[in-house]
């Protein structure tokens, strides 16, 4: 018989069933343990997902399309390259609500440290129950430091009143705010960011008369005048002492920096926070940036182009009527980088169908007038195209104008920063060209007259589509206004501040990453080491 006799079998047989029992009895006693592994596998599994939730980890190169759907789990997050600012706003706010109420504020501030947005254009869905909009505590300061300087009529006619609008905007009741991504909060311990309301351009336009644009600057300036650096230093003295800006030092607050030389007495002390500003050409790259200050539209000086004319003025009945292939109204006698303008005078002068206007000669800006104003809004109206050349900064509220009044604006500034442009494609209905290229004779009209009819009504139609966000005029009627539209920008730096703040905390001064050009070289170690 195979294997042994039948003797040798029975002998063996308890021994055999001794083994047998003892495997069934260490499968009892294992199998529990087996399980109670698992769950607790699954349990780490689970808290590693929501970590990463609440992290809003972002690596380059990496998106949810890149693993099977077999390996995503519930509510995966979805990572897009061309997302509108609304998704955006939502996704990344909604994220650290979701944070705060899982963990308490406290905790929430880790996540918020941790969470990164890699480009204005990268959004992800969040959970419903953590959207929301940015939540803004505004300071109370003294009247003198907002209110009073846009007491008189004509205090808003001026290209810096981005700021009056953008303070009046969030100081609405929330009835008239729903079109908004953010909403004010009393409380501060429930703020995201704070604003910091001092009307900082119209005290620097009050400082000198040769700062404003009209003549009765007193008048609109009254007990202010000249106060800029008084208040400047009031200012300092009394953020300082204010809790809010003593534990961040600063980086949540947004401050209104909107003339390109406002603030200047305290800018080292205002470096951390957020500027909303029109360009950087005065600031120094260790205190300001496009990672964390926003760039905002001017106010436009020329009204803008009521809703029931833009049928016409993006119809062929338009061409009928446009008589001015190219309009400019403006100084030329600019200096630095404004010395173009001069030279674009120079090439276009003799083209009869461009039409440049101007100051008369010793005038200066004081010479705008509400006469002036009309005659430009006519012109720009009747006009293809309406020329934007740098000036004394790269930036102007003439670009503004020309995109409120269906202008094709031809802009012509190399070191122009155009506002949300993150949010919105300009190159489809403005017209770039390079200031090298511009000052060659014959070749901008050249350009521009080779731009066929059909180009020019796409052109007007696709700004029609986009004036609303460059304006801040009834701003509660207009779902994508220009306030509407910072406070958007300014939720998608939400992430980075969080960082800023959790770095500030432990100690690190510097803003820049340790990358090999910005280390110390006696800290490097050598190829031959």
């Amino acid at each position: 018989m195979p294997g042994g006799s039948p003797q040798k079998l029975y002998r063996d047989l308890p021994e055999i069933q001794i083994r047998r029992h003892y495997i069934v009895f260490m499968l009892i006693l294992v199998t529990p343990l087996l399980f109670l592994a698992f769950c607790f596998s699954s349990f780490l599994s689970k808290l590693h997902v929501d970590d990463t939730h609440s992290a809003n980890l972002m690596l380059p190169g990496l998106d949810s399309a890149s693993f099977p759907d077999c390996c995503k789990c519930p509510g995966e997050l979805e990572f897009s390259g061309n997302v509108g600012a609304e998704k955006l706003v939502k996704s990344t706010v909604g994220d650290i609500r979701a944070a705060e109420g899982s963990m308490g504020k406290a905790g929430a501030q880790t996540a918020r440290g941790m969470s990164s947005v890699g480009g204005m254009e990268l959004a992800r869905q969040s959970d419903e129950r953590g959207k929301g909009p940015l939540r803004v505590f505004v300071y109370d300061l003294p009247s003198n430091f907002t209110r009073e300087f846009y007491q008189h009529e004509d205090a808003t006619k001026t290209p810096y009143a981005s700021e009056w609008w953008f303070y009046q905007d969030i100081m609405r009741d929330d009835s008239q705010r729903s079109n908004s991504a953010a909403v004010r909060v009393t409380d501060a311990d429930d703020a995201d960011v704070f604003l910091v309301p001092f009307m900082a351009s119209q005290a620097f336009n009050c400082d000198r008369k040769e700062h404003f644009l009209r003549h009765n600057f007193q008048d609109i300036c009254g007990s202010l005048y000249r106060k800029d650096h008084a208040l400047q230093a009031e200012l300092k003295s009394w953020l300082e002492a204010q809790p809010p800006w003593q534990r961040s030092g600063g980086i949540d607050h947004v401050v209104l920096a909107i003339h390109p030389l406002a603030l200047n007495r305290i800018d080292d002390f205002l470096a951390p926070a957020i500027h909303l500003l029109v360009d950087f050409v005065f600031k120094h790259s260790s205190k300001a940036s496009l990672e964390k200050d926003v760039i905002v539209p001017h106010s436009h000086l020329v009204e803008w182009l009521p809703d029931d004319q833009v049928g016409m003025a993006t119809s062929e009945r338009f061409l009928e009527t446009a008589d001015i292939l190219l309009y400019f109204a403006g100084v030329l006698d600019r200096k630095g980088m404004g010395k173009l303008r001069s030279s674009l005078r120079e090439v276009l002068i003799n083209e009869p169908d461009v039409v440049i206007t101007g100051p008369r000669a010793g005038a200066g800006q004081g010479d705008l007038n509400d006469t002036a104003i009309g005659l430009t809004a006519a012109t720009m109206r009747r006009s293809k195209f309406c020329l934007d050349p740098a000036g004394d900064t790269p930036s102007s509220s003439r670009l503004f104008d020309a995109i409120v009044n269906l202008c094709i604006p031809v802009i012509i500034s190399d070191d122009l920063e155009i506002p949300f442009e993150g949010q919105l494609d300009l190159s489809q209905s403005c017209i770039f060209v390079s200031e090298a290229d511009a000052v060659q004779p014959g070749l901008l009209v050249s350009k521009l007259r080779a731009v066929s009819d059909e180009e020019v009504l796409r052109r007007k139609r696709e700004l029609a589509k986009i004036r609303e966000h460059y304006t801040y005029i009834d701003s509660w009627r207009r779902k994508g206004s220009a306030q509407a539209m910072i406070w958007r920008e300014i939720a998608a730096r939400l992430p980075t501040i969080k960082l800023r703040m959790a770095r500030r905390a432990r100690g690190v001064e510097r803003r820049h990453a340790s990358t090999y050009d910005k280390l110390d070289p006696s800290r490097l170690m050598k190829a031959d080491q």
